[in-house]
């Protein structure tokens, strides 16, 4: 994740990995390989615009971890992500990512 996020992207003020606006993410192979670009919506219809900075390791689910339920996992600036940052999802921080993936839209690589 870091080596694609330093090579094309920066952290945003939040401490979240971002190139060209869209967020770095880890998710399940099934979604995508590192570079491809992805929309998610989630059952709210909130969409996250993700680009790929490394895959999860394959586990019980092929659609993320914990069974299926942790299918994106975002790229932080460790020293901005401490105890006490509020948890994303939470009604203090970004409260509309409390919803479950419905779909998923891939792009393509920016890797060519």
């Amino acid at each position: 994740e870091r080596g694609l996020k330093e090579k094309y992207g920066d952290f945003d003020a939040e401490g979240f990995g971002r190139i060209s606006g869209r967020y770095v993410i880890s998710c399940m192979p099934s979604f995508g390989k590192v570079g491809d670009l992805i929309d998610f919506t989630l059952s709210n219809g909130t969409v996250l615009k993700t680009i790929v900075g490394s895959n999860m390791t394959p586990s019980d689910n092929q659609w993320g971890l914990a069974g299926g339920k942790n299918a994106i996992s975002f790229m932080v600036a460790g020293r901005t992500w401490k105890e006490g940052h509020p948890v994303p999802g939470t009604a203090g921080f970004h409260p509309e990512w409390n919803a479950a993936v419905q779909s998923a839209h891939n792009y393509g690589s920016i890797l060519g």
